[in-house]
C-alpha cells in the first residue's frame, strides 16, 4: 500500500507535471494551505491535475525542531524560472500519526513569472528531493469584485463582472508589456485612466457592449494596437486616451459619443474619421500628428473646431462637411493649428440643390411597460430624424430628434397620461431639409399589475387593480408549449378563476388591458408573469 499524505488546497492549483501536461496554477498558490500527496513511486514528481504535490516518503526526513508530541516542522526552498531563490523556509507541519500535513507559508511570497519552478524539500541537513511545476496562467480578483486572468500561452488578459475597472494597483501591470490581447467581458462600463497604458505589444482589444466610457490614458502607447471597435453606447472617450498607438488605422466612433477628450487621437496611423453627429465640437490636438490622415467626414452639427485639432495633419487631401458652404463657413475654427483645413478640398451639400427625402411611414405605435415605442420606415439620405407628439386635439410639440438616418425607432417616456389618446409624426432630416411624414394615433395604457395569485386541485384565482381608463382585460394562461386567452369585458372586473385545472401542471399568467375605440381596439403592455403549480 502507498502511503499517501494529503493537505487541503484553499486556491484551486492546475499546473503542468514534469512529463509535459499543459495546465494552469491560481495566482495565489502558495498563500495559504495545499494539499499534499506523498507517494514514494514518484520520487521526482510535481504538483498535478489532482490538486496535489508527491514528496517520497523513502527518505529521512529532517526535524528542525519540536512543536508538540507528535508535531514536527520540515522546510522546503522555491527557485523561479530564472534559477534564482525566490523563497526559503517554505514551512509544513506534518503530524507523524495522521494522514494530514498541513503547510503554512510564512512570507506569503506568490510566484507569478512564467516557466518552471524547483522546488526544494529538506529530509536531513541536505537537501531531500527535488520536484519541479509550471505556472502557465494568472487569475485573481479585483476592484469591487471584478476578475481578470492572463494566459501566458496566448497572451490574453480577460477581465469580467460589473461596474467600473478601478486604475488602483492592478494586478496584471507586470505583464502589460507581454499582453497581446485584451477582451473586457459584459457587465463593465467604465475603464479609469492609465488602466492599459503602455501595453506596447497589444495588438486587439474586445469592448463590451456595456462599456460607456474609456479614460484618460486607458490606451496611450499601445503601439501595436491597429483597430478599435467602439460600442454603439460609448459616450465619453477622455484625454490622450489612445495617443501615441503608432500602429491604429482603423477607428469608427459611435453616435452615441458626445465626449472626446484632447489628443484623444494624437500621433495614431488613422487614415480616415468620420466625427459623429452627436458631437458639436473638435476638440484640441484631437488628431495633431496624425500624418496619415487623409479624408475627414464632419457632421453639420460640429459648431466648433479648437486649437491643433489637425495639426502636422499633412496629409489630408478631403474634408466631406456634411452641411452647405453657408454652414461650414459659421463655424468656429481655431486658426492656430488648423493650417491643413485651409490646403484641403472641402466637399459641402450645395446650397442652392435642396435634398429631396421621401415622406417618413410610421409602421406601429405600442405600449410597453415604461412608454410608447415608435417604429417607422427608413428614408434614403435621411441623417436623422425629429419626433413629433400631440395629446388628444392639441398642437404638435417636437419631443425628440434621433441623430442616426439608420435608426427607424424610438421610445417615448415623457410625461405619458394613462387613458389619453396620443398622435405621433416622424420627419426625415437631412441638414436644413427636413422631410414629411404620416400621422398614426394610440391611447397610452397603463400595464397591469397581477396582485395576487392562487392555486387549488379545483381552481387558480388571478386579482389585479381596476384601470378605470379601459374597457376591460385579456388574461393569457400558458400550459407547456399551449396557451389560451380569456377576456374579461367589464373594467370593473378585477378577479378571474381559471376552473378545473390539470393536476400537476405549472400554469404562466400574464394579464393586459385594453380600450376599444371607435371599433379601434388599442392595448397595454403585458403584466409581469405569475406562475401557478396545481397540485
Amino acid at each position: 500500500m502507498k502511503k499517501i499524505f494529503k493537505m487541503l488546497l484553499t486556491t484551486c492549483l492546475l499546473l503542468l507535471a514534469v512529463c509535459g501536461a499543459s495546465l494552469s496554477v491560481s495566482a495565489r498558490t502558495y498563500y495559504y494551505k495545499g494539499l499534499i500527496s506523498i507517494d514514494p513511486s514518484f520520487p521526482d514528481s510535481v504538483f498535478d491535475a489532482n490538486e496535489e504535490i508527491r514528496i517520497p516518503l523513502t527518505v529521512k526526513r529532517y526535524l528542525s525542531n519540536n512543536t508538540s508530541d507528535f508535531l514536527s516542522k520540515y522546510y522546503c526552498d522555491v527557485y523561479g524560472p530564472d534559477g534564482r531563490r525566490i523563497s526559503n523556509n517554505y514551512n509544513y507541519l506534518s503530524d507523524m500519526n495522521a494522514p494530514t500535513l498541513n503547510w503554512t507559508i510564512f512570507d506569503n511570497h506568490t510566484p507569478r513569472d512564467f516557466g518552471q519552478y524547483t522546488v526544494k524539500y529538506y529530509t536531513s541537513n541536505d537537501t531531500g528531493g527535488i520536484c519541479y511545476f509550471y505556472i502557465n496562467s494568472i487569475s485573481g480578483t479585483f476592484g469591487s469584485g471584478l476578475k481578470w486572468s492572463y494566459d501566458n500561452a496566448t497572451q490574453e488578459l480577460k477581465i469580467s463582472g460589473s461596474g467600473n475597472i478601478v486604475d488602483n494597483n492592478l494586478p496584471w501591470t507586470e505583464y502589460e508589456s507581454m499582453i497581446k490581447s485584451i477582451v473586457i467581458g459584459e457587465g463593465i462600463t467604465s475603464i479609469d485612466d492609465f488602466t492599459f497604458r503602455g501595453c506596447s505589444n497589444l495588438t486587439s482589444v474586445s469592448l463590451p457592449s456595456t462599456l460607456t466610457r474609456i479614460g484618460g490614458y486607458a490606451f496611450n502607447r499601445c503601439q501595436g494596437l491597429t483597430t478599435v471597435n467602439f460600442p454603439e453606447n460609448l459616450i465619453q472617450i477622455g484625454t490622450s486616451a489612445f495617443a501615441n498607438c503608432s500602429s491604429l488605422q482603423n477607428v469608427k466612433l459611435p453616435n452615441s459619443l458626445h465626449i472626446v477628450g484632447n489628443h484623444a487621437f494624437e500621433a495614431t496611423a488613422i487614415k480616415t474619421i468620420e466625427i459623429p453627429s452627436s458631437m458639436i465640437t473638435i476638440p484640441q490636438s484631437v488628431f495633431e500628428d496624425c500624418y496619415y490622415l487623409e479624408t475627414v467626414t464632419i457632421p453639420n452639427s460640429v459648431r466648433g473646431i479648437e486649437v491643433r485639432a489637425f495639426k502636422d495633419c499633412s496629409g489630408i487631401r478631403s474634408i466631406i462637411y456634411k452641411g452647405t458652404k453657408e454652414e461650414w463657413a459659421r463655424i468656429s475654427i481655431s486658426s492656430y493649428g488648423n493650417d491643413a483645413l485651409e490646403s484641403a478640398t472641402i466637399k459641402t451639400l450645395s446650397s442652392s440643390t435642396k435634398v429631396t427625402l421621401a415622406k417618413t411611414t410610421l409602421r406601429s405605435l405600442t405600449n410597453n411597460a415604461t412608454g410608447i415605442k415608435v417604429t417607422w420606415s427608413k428614408v434614403n439620405k435621411a441623417s436623422g430624424y425629429y419626433i413629433y407628439r400631440k395629446a388628444g386635439n392639441g398642437a404638435y410639440k417636437k419631443i425628440a430628434t434621433v441623430k442616426n438616418g439608420t435608426t427607424v425607432s424610438y421610445l417615448d417616456k415623457n410625461s405619458l397620461v394613462n387613458g389619453t389618446q396620443y398622435t405621433y409624426m416622424v420627419k426625415a432630416y437631412s441638414g436644413s431639409t427636413v422631410g414629411t411624414g404620416t400621422a398614426l394615433r394610440t391611447i397610452r395604457i397603463t400595464r397591469p399589475t397581477i396582485t395576487a395569485c392562487t392555486s387549488s386541485s379545483r381552481a387558480i384565482t388571478l386579482k389585479w387593480r381596476k384601470n378605470a381608463q379601459v374597457t376591460g382585460y385579456e388574461i393569457r394562461y400558458t400550459v407547456g408549449a399551449s396557451s389560451r386567452t380569456l377576456k374579461v369585458r367589464s373594467r370593473n372586473t378585477v378577479k378571474a378563476v381559471i376552473r378545473n385545472p390539470k393536476k400537476g401542471r405549472t400554469f404562466t399568467i400574464r394579464l393586459r388591458a385594453y380600450r376599444t375605440v371607435s371599433g379601434k381596439t388599442y392595448y397595454s403592455a403585458w403584466s409581469a408573469a405569475k406562475k401557478a403549480v396545481v397540485r
